[in-house]
């Protein structure tokens, strides 16, 4: 298991990964899509609550990672994974109309509106963590600022 600390902002927060599963595909793609993926499993701990709070959720390497074997996080892996989990969350505060014209979804799409709900699903997480709305874009620059890319 990796584990990393991280600070944004008043917020301290640690976050762990482990490997869940070698070898499966991204989710929503199409059955087409032969590209694999390790999945996993990353756990972020808000260490500011009195009782500390914490979400898990899953994270996919990159294919070519996969295909290199590679099966463990780094520290900046376990980051950008965090910075994802950001991201799907400020996605989800967005009107479905809205989100499928930013990421060039059909709004008939069942694939576009699983793929909203889970990001509807991580701002609901993120939410849980103590992070309100209106942190979630400061909190993705400062990770761009410290290089989290």
């Amino acid at each position: 298991m990796t584990t990393a600390k991280l600070t944004i902002g008043t917020k301290g927060f640690v976050l762990y990964g482990k490997l869940k599963e070698c070898g499966v595909p991204f989710p929503n793609t199409t059955q087409e899509d032969k590209m694999r993926h390790n999945q996993f499993d990353v756990e972020v701990r808000n260490m500011e609550e009195r009782q500390p709070v914490s979400r898990t959720f899953n994270w996919y390497d990159s294919h070519a990672n996969f295909s290199k074997g590679k099966v463990s996080m780094t520290k900046e892996d376990l980051k950008y994974a965090f910075k994802a989990f950001i991201e799907d969350a400020i996605s989800g505060t967005m009107k479905f109309e809205d989100f499928c014209s930013e990421y060039g979804y059909d709004e008939d799409s069942r694939r576009a509106e699983k793929i909203y709900n889970m990001c509807k699903y991580h701002l609901i997480n993120v939410t849980q963590l103590g992070i309100n709305e209106s942190e979630l874009y400061n909190m993705i620059n400062q990770l761009s600022e410290m290089g989290i890319e």
